[in-house]
């Protein structure tokens, strides 16, 4: 009994404790989202009136590789950093990584560059994360769980949803396991972050499509062939970003060169079309698949293309938005052949890609539920696991380590080692 009790009390006090960290953790990601998402806004629209700008891409990829060459150093590798200390901290992080990969998000999509959010926003709140358990000299233990923290509380705030975003912090981490040590930290983060940014500057696109009805025998094969192009344009986005990235940087070598060629070829392969729905977030291109609306068959694999080139070239962004419009384009583009409605499929694909790219299929049709509704459960959770096992290994994030993933086998340093 007396040793009952004591396990008691201490998981009232870890649970306590993670209670509080999570939620400031997830306040101050809140706060930084929300100034993110409003500049973001005040940017894209800047952009849409006065058009002409996107003619000094080349302009602001320079500039771009110039922040990051003069003050980023150790900030290159993105969200891979964030999840690469929680799988193995060394104490990377720094402070400085939120307001340059701000800065420099901000920069690519005024200048038409085609990237999302989500990579900003998990970035930032890593960093604040890091920050916070630097000053509270925590545990590498304790750090890494914080951190994982502060991803669950920036995918919340960016995207608001709070149970997505929760289990997205617990399962990024590994390919095929959740870290359910840090749930009550990445609930609490979520909940908080969410919270805030819906009290102080609601953010979010609200969606609204027609409820999935009847799930049979001959939709369970539409679904399952609607996979198959899910999943292989998952891949080729993760594959195509990849070896862009690697072939620009081993054939261009100057960072400065390279940015300005590959904004140059954006620029090239967006005048083919003319279309600035293409351009930035594609938030238009998005809301006009959902609404049910016939997309050109070119639609998913231009916004698909451009993507991949921006980010491959060095221009700084998130990969998720992105990816929820080549899959709604796609989706639309497929309704028709299978017999879907048009918004119907439109929505599934906007999940099933990056769940297949992101590798958390948990967490993201948990986030097509709250976004959709829960008529779509059972297409989702069929559709968006079927997509992450077609899609094999490639994925966006190449720091993911594939299950078989624990804390306490992670490191070598003690856990009682503190981050100074």
């Amino acid at each position: 009994m007396k040793i009952a009790v004591t396990e008691y009390k201490q998981s009232v006090q870890f649970a306590s404790r993670w209670l509080l960290l999570g939620s400031f953790v997830g306040v101050l990601a809140g706060i930084a989202v929300a100034f993110f998402v409003r500049a973001l806004t005040y940017i894209s629209d800047l952009r849409a009136q006065h058009l002409w700008i996107i003619a000094f891409l080349p302009i602001g990829g320079i500039l771009s590789a110039w922040i990051y060459k003069t003050f980023g150093e150790g900030t290159e590798e993105g969200n891979n950093l964030i999840i690469d200390e929680v799988l193995e901290f060394r104490g990377r992080i720094r402070l400085r990584m939120a307001p340059i990969i701000l800065v420099a998000t901000l920069i690519t999509h005024l200048f038409g560059g085609s990237a999302g959010r989500e990579g900003t926003a998990v970035q930032m709140a890593g960093a604040i994360a890091g920050k916070v358990a630097s000053y509270l000299r925590l545990a590498q233990r304790d750090a890494r769980m914080l951190i994982m923290a502060g991803i669950a509380g920036g995918f919340s705030a960016v995207f608001g949803t709070p149970v997505a975003g929760a289990i997205f912090g617990m399962e990024v981490i590994a390919r095929g396991e959740i870290q359910l040590v840090s749930a009550v930290a990445c609930v609490a983060a979520a909940l908080a972050a969410n919270l805030f940014t819906s009290w102080v500057a609601p953010v979010h696109e609200n969606y609204h499509v027609v409820a999935f009805t009847g799930m049979s025998l001959i939709m369970v094969g539409k679904l399952l062939l609607a996979a198959i192009p899910f999943a292989l344009a998952s891949t080729l986005f993760s594959e195509l970003t990849h070896t862009i990235a690697h072939r620009s940087m081993t054939w261009i070598r100057n960072d400065y060169l390279r940015i300005a060629i590959g904004s140059l070829l954006v620029l090239a392969i967006w005048a083919l079309v003319r279309n600035p729905e293409y351009l930035g977030l594609s938030i238009p291109l998005l809301d006009r698949a959902l609404n049910g609306e016939v997309m050109p068959s070119y639609a998913f694999m231009l916004k698909l293309i451009l993507t991949v080139v921006t980010l491959g070239v060095g221009f700084k962004g998130g990969e998720v938005t992105p990816l929820f419009v080549i899959g709604a384009l796609l989706g639309s583009t497929l309704a028709p052949l299978l017999g879907f409605p048009i918004t119907t499929l439109a929505a599934i694909g906007f999940v099933a890609v990056f769940a297949a790219a992101s590798k958390t299929p948990i967490a993201c049709t948990i986030m097509g539920i709250e976004i959709f509704g829960a008529s779509y459960a059972a297409p989702l959770i069929l559709v968006n696991f079927v997509c992450y096992v077609l899609a094999g290994h490639s994925g966006i994030y190449t720091s993911q380590r594939i299950a078989n993933f624990g804390f306490d086998h992670v490191s070598e340093v003690p856990d009682d080692q503190s981050l100074d």
